[in-house]
């Protein structure tokens, strides 16, 4: 298995920052399976019902008889307080019934005889309201379950539902609070809510279990004397619980029509507005204090108690209820959204697309959220969100600790070697980085200072070293800062690689102004030297182009990234052969063949080098500063020897000698094509070098 430079395979580069996010994905899945996130989920949903709340509408036939405030001073006016005598709300059935209302709930608890008033005996008054209770006429009273020690011998039959297979919700320790016994001759239903935890009603039983017999509530049991089939789509959750779709603001101008009960009692109600109706009627006046905490609810729009109860019915009779959806929906929505969006991290390039992308899916679940509670499904927000998130988070983290290991071992490696740009680019391409040997197309560059052995007989040792350092600094800095690898100091050589690590497709371009520039700060350290009257520089450089093979090599407790092959060879022999030849440098054809015209060259023959044994073309890089007119000259003179003409080649090259310009290069040439201008051969021409 190939190792990178990093230490790492590239497996495990891909895998283990996946692998970490994939770990906590699974943790918050299982974590949001067990309902460890159900209380913020619940918060996501309460911003569902103030959001989508208004997309359903309650059932038209639900009407809210309001004890108000107006009515409490209307009556307190006409000389009745409050609590009303009985009577009065007999008076209210009649009206109701005689309207056509389909039936009338009461969330109030009678569970005392009435009071004499001046003008009202108790008794006259009771008799009259329980006489209107036993009608055929469907009505609903409330009872309520309270703590206490439960004396109750006999259930009333009115307080019994109707057969269902719905679960109902354990309520122990308990005692009945019935309505006074006159008045149990009808339907009864419990007033009972639970809510949650912070104390808000989302959800709550249908049917209490007192003493093994089912009870059920007040709009279950109008329900099913209004509609008894809807109660068969009835669908709690694992807790027995029914979950409330809220239809928007409570109270009078919300969702549910409002009546004053004054104006009801009083028969001041079209008859035709309450034909169908379902009435329910309870109490907002101030001082009844019955609101109810609720996810619509606040300040400006408290919810009213007996409005529950509305909601409650409404819901059942439409099939409006909400229902979360169940742990294993709820495990398998948690892992896909983890895994998508560690897929969105892994994939997407770039960090605007990688936040793209999670956003994405961020406003995917939220839509996703609503259309479901829009359908009835209570989807969880929080697990797949943090799922999401977390695997995300940790992923980016364990890469950047991975990149930071990365990093260090890079800068271990590579620091002393190579341009602080070059290896921040290497965290880019981490897969070209290997540890054990690759082939490579690199361009090898060797330098060696000029007359550096008989200069050095007459330096002392610290003089020498300084020299060098000297030397190698204004080298080695052309090097770095165009992106090659110093490979290494062999006394006063170097040896540098262009192409490698990093595969460098402008490897050559970039030796080449290298080369150049080597010269051109060689030159003007010689001329600060001169200056100084201090020994001058020189430096001979070799390059070639070729395939080599790059790698860590050496002892495991010392080793160097290097570059071994024959590539290596040819360039060591040019840059030697620079001295046989003249010239301040020397590189191959295939060298030139990556670099653009524009940079000035000129041929100096075929060589065969120590070792070889085909011939090599080579050829001198000139700087600016010695370009002139000469130069197309002598690329005329190789035209003319190449295509047979050695006599007029020879005589272009000898035309260009000048007192004015010392040039080795060309004494040298002149001396070799002297003496074969008049052979014949192909290759009579090629330089053998016998040493390096």
């Amino acid at each position: 298995m190939k190792k990178t430079l990093m230490g790492f395979t590239r497996k495990q580069q891909k895998v283990f920052p996946l692998l970490s996010g994939s770990v906590v994905v699974v943790l918050i899945t299982i974590l949001g399976a067990t309902g460890f996130f159900n209380r913020l989920d619940v918060h996501a949903w309460d911003t569902c019902t103030r959001v989508a709340g208004g997309w359903h509408h309650p059932d038209p036939r639900i009407v809210m008889v309001a004890v108000d405030q107006w009515s409490m001073d209307y009556f307190t006016a006409n000389k009745v307080l409050w609590p009303w005598p009985r009577d009065m709300w007999a008076r209210a059935i009649e009206v109701a019934e005689e309207a056509g209302a389909a039936g009338v709930l009461f969330d109030v608890l009678y569970d005392d005889p009435g009071i004499d008033r001046m003008n009202s005996h108790a008794q006259v008054s009771d008799s009259m309201f329980a006489e209107r209770l036993s009608d055929d006429f469907p009505i609903v009273i409330a009872s309520f379950l309270t703590p206490g020690v439960d004396s109750t011998k006999e259930i009333p039959d009115g307080l019994l539902p109707p057969d269902t297979s719905l679960s109902a919700y354990p309520f122990e320790n308990h005692k009945l609070l019935l309505p006074y016994q006159p008045f149990r001759n009808t339907h009864l239903g419990l007033s009972n809510i639970i809510t949650d935890d912070d104390g808000v009603l989302r959800a709550t039983p249908l049917l209490f279990d007192f003493h093994s017999i089912k009870l059920p509530i007040l709009p279950f049991q109008t329900a099913a004397l209004v509609d008894a089939s809807k109660l068969k789509s009835i669908k709690l959750d694992k807790d027995g619980k029914y979950w409330l779709r809220y239809y928007g603001h409570g109270g009078a101008g919300g969702v549910f029509p409002y009546i004053s009960a004054a104006n009801l009692i009083t028969g001041r109600i079209p008859p035709d507005s309450l034909k169908g109706k379902i009435l329910i009627i309870g109490g907002t006046a101030a001082g009844l204090l019955d609101f109810k905490p609720t996810p619509v609810g606040d300040v400006a729009h408290p919810y009213p108690g007996f409005e529950i109860h509305a909601t409650l019915l409404s819901n059942i009779l439409q099939g409006d209820g909400l229902l979360p959806v169940s742990p294993i929906i709820k495990f398998i929505l948690t892992l896909l959204i983890g895994f998508i969006g560690l897929a969105a991290f892994r994939f997407f390039k770039g960090v605007l697309t990688q936040a793209i992308g999670i956003a994405a899916i961020t406003v995917f679940m939220i839509g996703l959220l609503l259309l479901c509670y829009n359908s009835g499904s209570l989807l969880p927000l929080t697990s797949p969100l943090l799922a999401c998130y977390l695997g995300v988070g940790t992923q980016l983290y364990t890469g950047w600790r991975l990149e930071g290991r990365q990093r260090a071992r890079l800068h271990g490696l590579f620091s002393r070697y190579l341009d602080e740009n070059v290896i921040e680019s290497m965290l880019d391409k981490p897969d070209e980085l290997q540890m054990i040997g690759v082939k490579r197309n690199a361009t090898v560059l060797f330098t060696d200072m000029v007359g550096f052995t008989p200069m050095s007989e007459g330096l002392s040792p610290e003089e020498i070293v300084s020299v060098l350092n000297e030397y190698h600094r204004v080298v080695v800095d052309q090097i770095l800062s165009n992106r090659g690898l110093l490979d290494k100091y062999v006394g006063d050589a170097v040896m540098a690689i262009f192409g490698a690590p990093l595969i460098d497709e402008e490897a050559q371009l970039h030796a080449t102004k290298a080369l150049l520039q080597i010269h051109e700060a060689v030159d003007k350290l010689t001329a600060e030297r001169t200056a100084e009257r201090l020994p001058t520089i020189g430096v001979c450089v070799g390059i070639h182009t070729d395939e080599v093979v790059v790698g860590n090599i050496g002892h495991p407790r010392r080793m160097d990234y290097t570059a071994i092959g024959s590539g290596v060879n040819t360039s060591s022999r040019l840059e030697g052969a620079t001295r046989l030849l003249g010239s301040r440098n020397l590189v191959s054809e295939t060298f030139c063949a990556g670099i653009p015209s524009d940079f000035h060259r000129r041929e100096l023959g075929r060589v065969v080098l120590k070792g070889m044994h085909e011939p090599l073309r080579v050829y001198e890089m000139i700087l600016d500063s010695d370009y002139g007119a000469w130069i197309d000259d002598w690329a005329e003179a190789w035209r003319l020897w190449h295509s047979g003409k050695r006599r007029e080649a020879f005589d272009k090259w000898l035309k260009m000698k000048s007192p004015k310009r010392e040039d080795k290069a060309l004494t040298i040439l002149l001396n070799r094509m002297e003496k074969i201008i008049t052979s014949k051969g192909d290759d009579d021409d090629v330089l053998v070098f016998k040493s390096k």
